[in-house]
């Protein structure tokens, strides 16, 4: 599921009280998209105690993972989506840990590797957006990784702030249904968004 607008409404929200291949790579380059893959160190076919037990999910399937966030943010202008006026800032600086400091561009890439070698494990074929901390991407260009190589599902991954401890839970963001840039995507989007939540209840 591409995405193109990166004002995603919320189309499901759960949250409680208390309780990627060197082909990827090859293929981004020949249309001039700036693209991170994980480094053969991390591949989960590099890590897995059983890379011959790999079940494959589907041929040829990409997901595009994009680790929210950056370890600066960068506040210029970049449209909404494609040939918007209205405008926001290409990147912001995310939130950090009530416990741990951590701060959310580290913890999403930490999120991010993992779940990609689990996909990869899978058989699925993986691109980041990023593979380290110190770059400088905007959500237009992480929207322009997924969409230019053609990704079958596009996950970016936050970690929402709250100041309460027992706060906790999954959110995720679809891409609007009436949006000009994404209803196009919306139906599929949101089937991905639902199957998300139910693998995690």
């Amino acid at each position: 599921v591409e995405k193109e607008d990166q004002d995603s409404e919320a189309r499901v929200n759960v949250k409680e009280e208390k309780g990627a291949s060197e082909e990827n790579h090859e293929k981004a380059a020949t249309k001039g998209v700036q693209v991170n893959v994980v480094p053969r160190s991390s591949l989960a076919s590099e890590v897995s105690p059983n890379p011959e037990k790999k079940v494959e999910v589907q041929k040829e399937f990409l997901v595009v993972i994009d680790p929210g966030h950056q370890d600066r943010a960068n506040t210029a202008p970049e449209p909404v989506g494609p040939g918007a006026k209205e405008t926001k800032m290409k990147v912001t600086g995310g939130t950090s840990g009530v416990s741990t400091g951590k701060p959310e561009y580290k913890l999403t890439l930490e999120a991010s590797l993992i779940l990609g070698q689990l996909l990869e494990s899978r058989g699925v074929k993986v691109i980041f957006t990023r593979t380290a901390n110190n770059v400088n991407i905007s959500n237009k260009e992480r929207a322009e990784i997924a969409n230019q190589n053609n990704a079958d599902l596009f996950i970016r991954i936050h970690a929402d702030g709250a100041t309460n401890k027992n706060v906790h839970g999954l959110s995720v963001l679809t891409p609007a249904e009436n949006s000009p840039y994404t209803k196009g995507i919306f139906d599929d989007s949101l089937k991905a968004s639902e199957f998300i939540i139910d693998e995690t209840k």
